[in-house]
């Protein structure tokens, strides 16, 4: 099929041209299908990115029942839904908007959410009704709003709850005159406590602020006043006759209005009319005409963003294995680390046919590219939970005390079933049949969320903390019980517990514990840097405003990390540990398993997000989402041993690699100044975006560079042991210098703001800075004797950080995604939760490491 004269396909992209498209082709009455442009089945409409003030093509609502826009929202089998808004329901909608929002054509409004979204769009169309103005930012930027106010260039922002927690943590910057400067605001639908629409209230005295509820079927059903700070922890109400909510026999929220989409096609086709009642999956309460949001009525399964549906597994199960749907259903459970995970409730009359219908939904799970057959858990039950009308009631299952049989027998672990245990272990957490003993985590394909699961459960099962370690590092099951056996027989042997002692031999090697010391040090700021922002504000008035003082490390947090990861190589250099290629080998597939499955997680959490928030799933979104920083580390760590290797054939190796360095931040910057525009091929994408965006890996790796420099530089000092004064005494030099440089071009006053943009000036302190404190650890360690209890066991936890840099590094990115999505969801009761989980696993993982070391 070929786009028609009426019908046409356009590709949804965040950009000017976007709007323009779709103005233009609405204006013609024509019908316009959001759709991928590498489909492959369609012509589709190709959108170039562009961004700021919108000069295009004016908004011409038109009156038609005729189809305008369909969008694709995802089923509850994963199968997108095709959802048909028709042109009258757009100009009600906008018609509606402008009105409660009292917009005129003095609004100048920055579009804090894509325009390619329901959301977006329809502030462009009630703006443009108006004859206002409205800018499309590359992405929400609180520093480019306080920017775009001081200049007069706005006076209107819209975004989502979750962009405005972002904005309200830089309500510092943004002071009374400002604030006065803003006239509209619209929100989001997703979740909101009252007691941040009143702070927003509040932070903007003179704005129309509006929350509105709805879904792309009906979009801005009820308008939530809160400027007029009534019933804020509703939704609001809907102003207008035209518009009807009503809860529903089931307790859902139900809509009919002009508004509502006017077809819904599936599986099978939903045709609404104007007098038609849209029921919704939400759960609600109305009171005094306010709607009262009360949580989702879903009984899918979201299992890694792969959406299980249990009415059709139930039937499923049924055909294949012929129990009756009475005796059994699939409901879902919640679980840590993978969100929701399938079970099956199973009555004591089908209880014979139990292993059946388990192989049969795990062969359904299977289909979908679902691995978890030891993750399955089942509940026995006398009878299923059913209500009057003999539907089966699984949110009483869902909040049962499920008896997992993927759960281990807690037994005792002794030298006899030592092995035994460890077998089974791996058998079920890594969904695996058989385990030989030359097998290890790696081999029978675990990955970093595996192994954290493993760790957990040797622990649960009493297993000792060093064989614990033995398997984390890669270690075969034979080799781990000859460990075992060497041990034993160490401890049996020795009169004065030399073994134990001699298990911190690790502080006698001074370089080894200055570089993890160094490594621990600048994962914990990267850490902080990144919470920094909820962290003091969650702390007393009177420390409001501190986290400034620390602006200068905090800015350090990712430059200082790719410095600490350079850092290693160019030690590891020094002691000729590259030249081993089995270990760096070894050492460079487990970073980058790690890497990968934290790529994996972060972009599955981000397109979870972004779906809530109302966003359409596509090849550009799923692009998008899988880059960050972890994708160039991913690279980093596949390309950069070589890169060292090279660099140090040269006769002069600091040269060498200072020519290089500096050669990468060159073409960075030259490649940084091109305007080269996004490919609408996903793999090719990717490939830009690692030269070109944030994180760019000829930048970073010029860092890197200077990292692996400074780390060749200080452990060829420490094995010499020689000239540390002198290098100490030149650090503070260059220091100086370098504060000198920034006080001469200006840019030392930005080093006190937090957050900042990148300053490469920065750069050079940040670097004196590592030297500095390098050199200090090392003279430190050489002359002094430790026997200070507190300061070794400082150092061991200190080190130990160290020693899990990347892990820690990459479980912190997926906290923040995570808690957007508990916000959007409307479980702000428990959106520390994430944070919670990151300490406990911190805690578990260190715990382990510090008694090796």
């Amino acid at each position: 099929m070929t786009s028609s004269r009426k019908h046409v396909f356009i590709e949804p992209v965040n950009s000017l041209a976007y709007v323009d498209a779709l103005f233009k082709s609405l204006n013609e009455g024509l019908t316009v299908e959001q759709i991928a442009k590498h489909n492959g089945k369609h012509d589709v409409i190709a959108i170039n990115q562009s961004y700021g003030w919108y000069e295009g093509t004016a908004y011409v609502p038109q009156s038609s029942l005729s189809t305008a826009q369909i969008l694709y929202t995802s089923g509850t089998t994963g199968e997108p839904k095709a959802v048909h808004i028709a042109h009258e329901s757009l100009k009600n909608t906008a018609e509606r908007l402008v009105e409660v929002m009292e917009m005129t054509s003095e609004i100048k409004e920055y579009v804090g959410i894509p325009v390619n979204y329901s959301f977006g769009f329809g502030r462009c169309r009630a703006i443009s009704l108006v004859d206002g103005k409205f800018y499309v930012p590359e992405k929400f930027d609180p520093l480019e709003i306080v920017r775009m106010l001081e200049a007069d260039e706005i006076n209107a922002i819209s975004a989502v709850p979750s962009l405005w927690r972002v904005l309200l943590s830089f309500s510092d910057l943004i002071t009374q005159e400002l604030a006065k400067k803003v006239y509209w605001i619209e929100i989001g639908s997703q979740y909101m406590a009252a007691e941040e629409k009143l702070k927003l209230a509040e932070l903007f005295p003179n704005a129309k602020i509006v929350q509105h509820y709805g879904l792309t079927e009906a979009s801005r059903t009820t308008f939530l006043k809160i400027h007029e700070k009534k019933a804020l922890d509703s939704v609001g109400k809907t102003y207008f006759d035209d518009v009807s909510v009503k809860i529903s026999e089931n307790g859902r929220i139900a809509i009919k209005g002009p508004h509502v989409t006017s077809k819904i096609c599936s599986d099978k086709d939903y045709l609404f009319g104007k007098e038609s009642w849209f029921e919704t999956t939400d759960l609600g309460e109305i009171d005094n005409g306010y709607v009262y949001f009360k949580g989702r009525d879903d009984d899918v399964i979201n299992c890694g963003g792969i959406k299980l549906s249990p009415d059709t597994l139930d039937l499923a199960l049924s055909q294949k294995v012929g129990v009756d749907t009475s005796d059994f259903t699939v409901f879902k459970y919640s679980d840590e680390l993978r969100g929701e995970l399938p079970a099956i409730a199973i009555s004591r009359r089908a209880l014979e046919r139990k292993n059946e219908l388990i192989n049969a939904l795990n062969d359904e799970l299977v289909e979908k590219k679902l691995n978890i057959k030891s993750l399955i858990k089942v509940l026995m039950v006398d009878e299923l939970p059913r209500t009057a009308t003999n539907k089966v009631k699984r949110k009483e299952l869902y909040f049962s005390d499920i008896e997992g049989e993927s759960v281990l027998n807690e037994e005792s672990v002794s030298d006899e079933n030592f092995e035994e245990l460890l077998v089974k272990a791996l058998k079920v957490v890594l969904k695996v049949n058989e385990v030989g003993p030359d097998d290890s985590i790696k081999s029978l394909g675990g990955d970093s969320l595996s192994t954290l699961m493993l760790l957990v459960k040797l622990e649960k099962m009493g297993l000792p903390n060093d064989e614990i370690m033995w398997l984390v590092d890669g270690l075969t099951l034979k080799e781990v019980i000859q460990r075992k056996e060497q041990k034993k027989t160490l401890i049996e042997d020795s009169d004065d517990n030399s073994y134990v002692e001699n298990k911190h031999a690790f502080f006698t090697t001074p370089e080894n514990l200055s570089l993890y010391l160094i490594r621990g040090i600048f994962v914990l700021i990267n850490i902080i840097a990144h919470w920094s922002t909820g962290l003091f504000e969650r702390m007393p008035l009177f420390l409001h405003g501190l986290d400034r003082h620390f602006a200068v490390v905090f800015n350090s947090g990712t430059t200082g990390f790719a410095l600490m990861f350079g850092l290693t190589y160019g030690a590891s250099l020094v002691k000729n540990k590259l030249n081993d290629i089995k270990t760096l080998k070894s050492t460079s597939i487990k970073n980058m398993n790690i890497l990968l499955a934290g790529i994996f997680l972060l972009a599955t959490l981000r397109l979870i997000s972004n779906t809530l928030a109302g966003g359409q799933f596509s090849a550009m979104t799923v692009t998008n989402s899988v880059y960050s920083v972890l994708y160039f580390y991913f690279f980093a760590v596949l390309t950069f041993p070589f890169i060292i290797l090279f660099l140090s054939r040269y006769t002069n190796f600091a040269t060498s690699i200072v020519t290089t360095a500096l050669t990468f931040w060159l073409l960075s910057l030259y490649i940084s100044n091109l305007d080269i525009e996004a490919s609408e091929n996903s793999l090719i994408q990717l490939v830009i975006l690692l030269f070109t965006a944030k994180y760019d890996y000829l930048g970073m790796s010029a860092i890197a560079l200077i990292g692996a420099l400074a780390g060749y530089y200080l452990r060829w000092s420490a094995i010499s042991n020689k000239q540390m004064l002198y290098k100490f005494q030149a650090g503070i030099m260059l220091c100086i210098a370098a504060i000198y440089i920034g006080i001469s071009s200006g840019e030392i006053d930005m080093w006190t703001n937090w957050p900042t943009s990148k300053l490469y000036m920065s750069l050079v302190f940040l670097f004196v800075s590592v030297i500095v404190v390098l050199d200090a650890i090392f003279v430190f360690l050489l002359q002094s004797n430790i026997k200070s209890r507190v300061l070794i066991v400082s150092f061991r936890l200190l080190a130990s950080v160290g020693l899990l840099a990347f892990p820690l590094f990459v479980l912190h990115e997926l906290v923040l995604p995570s808690v957007s999505i508990l916000s959007s969801l409307g479980f702000e009761s428990i959106r520390l939760l994430p944070f919670i989980i990151f300490s406990l696993l911190f805690f578990v993982l260190i715990r382990r490491v510090y008694k090796v070391i």
